[in-house]
């Protein structure tokens, strides 16, 4: 009985844990094409600058999500919204 409970936990474990860095990988991808791709930038971020976005963002997310987790679904929404909205150069 107790092997299923330690299965269980370290199954959710896991799963937070990919959960995180694949929000981080997404947000560094991110990070790095769009000054790429849309020449908003002077020059291209570093992979320091890069790591830091993405490590910041997952950690952020992480501690929204564990305290407040009506206010992580609204970041997450208004960021995908407001980074739309910047490359679209529209208003609503």
């Amino acid at each position: 009985m107790a092997d299923n409970k330690t299965e269980y936990k370290t199954n959710m474990f896991i799963n937070l844990i990919l959960k995180y860095v694949l929000e981080g990988a997404i947000i560094a991808v991110c990070a790095y094409y769009i000054p790429v791709f849309f020449k908003n930038s002077l020059r291209k971020p570093t992979l320091n600058e890069i790591f830091s976005i993405a490590l910041t963002a997952s950690l952020t997310m992480l501690l929204l999500d564990s305290f407040a987790e009506k206010v992580a679904t609204g970041a997450r929404i208004g960021a995908g919204f407001g980074i739309g909205n910047n490359l679209l150069n529209t208003t609503f």
